[in-house]
C-alpha cells in the first residue's frame, strides 16, 4: 500500500491525466477506446449531413470533430500495439469515405491523397518529427533538453544540428521504453530526406512532410 501523508493511494486500472487515459501497463487501450467512442459519434453526424453539405464543409467538420482526438498527445500513445490502433484507423477510413461520399468498401488511399488527409500512422510520425524539429531549433522548454542524446551539438547553429546520424540511441530493456519518442522518434527522424530536416521554418517543415507522407500512399 502506497500512502502520502498517511493517506492511502488506491491502485486503479487507469486514470485520466491532462485528457489522456493512462493505464497501469501503458498499453493506452483505455484511451484509444475512449476516443474511438467519441469519433464514432462524430461519424454519425457526418453521415447525416454528407448529402447536404459540400465536401469543403465536411472537411471542416473532420478537422473540428475527429482530427483533434487523433492528434492530441499522439506522440505519447500513437506507437502502441497495432491491434489497438487499427480500431482508430478503421474509423478514420470511414470518415474519409463519408467526406468523399464513396462506397463503404472503396479503397481509401486515393481518397486520402485527394483530400490531403494523413492516416493515423503518419499523424503520429508528423507529431514526433515536429517535436524533434522544435527540439533541434531550441524551441522547447528546457526540461525537454534531456530527452535526447546528440553526437554533436551546436547551440547557436541549427543547420548543423539537423544532420543525419546525429542522435545517439540509448540502450533500453523494455518494449515500453522502446516505444517512447526518444527511441522511436529518432528512428523516424532518420528515415526522412535530409532536405526536409533543413527546412528553414516549422510551417515549411510541416508542409513538406505532409506532401512526403502523402506521396507514399501512391506506392
Amino acid at each position: 500500500m502506497i500512502a502520502i501523508n498517511s493517506t492511502p493511494i488506491s491502485r486503479v486500472e487507469y486514470t485520466k491525466f491532462l485528457g489522456v487515459l493512462v493505464d497501469e501497463k501503458l498499453t493506452w487501450r483505455f484511451h484509444i477506446n475512449h476516443i474511438a467512442t467519441k469519433i464514432a459519434c462524430s461519424l454519425g453526424m457526418l453521415s447525416k449531413v454528407k448529402r447536404i453539405l459540400p465536401r469543403n464543409n465536411l472537411l471542416t467538420l473532420y478537422y473540428s470533430l475527429i482530427y483533434p482526438h487523433l492528434n492530441y498527445c499522439i506522440s505519447i500513445w500513437g506507437n502502441t500495439f497495432q491491434i489497438y490502433l487499427n480500431k482508430l484507423l478503421t474509423l478514420q477510413k470511414r470518415a474519409v469515405r463519408l467526406i468523399n461520399c464513396s462506397f463503404f468498401r472503396s479503397h481509401t488511399n486515393p481518397i486520402f491523397i485527394e483530400l490531403r488527409i494523413l492516416k493515423l500512422p503518419e499523424i503520429y510520425k508528423l507529431s514526433c518529427l515536429i517535436f524533434i524539429y522544435r527540439y533541434l531549433a531550441n524551441d522547447l522548454p528546457s526540461i525537454c533538453r534531456s530527452l535526447f542524446l546528440l553526437r554533436t551539438y551546436y547551440s547557436s547553429v541549427t543547420y548543423y544540428t539537423r544532420n543525419n546520424n546525429q542522435f545517439v540511441t540509448p540502450k533500453y530493456r523494455t518494449s515500453v521504453r522502446g516505444k517512447c519518442i526518444a527511441i522511436s522518434g529518432t528512428a523516424i527522424w532518420a528515415t526522412i530526406p535530409a532536405e526536409l530536416k533543413l527546412s528553414y521554418s516549422l510551417l515549411g517543415f510541416k508542409s513538406k512532410l505532409r506532401t512526403f507522407f502523402l506521396s507514399k500512399y501512391i506506392m
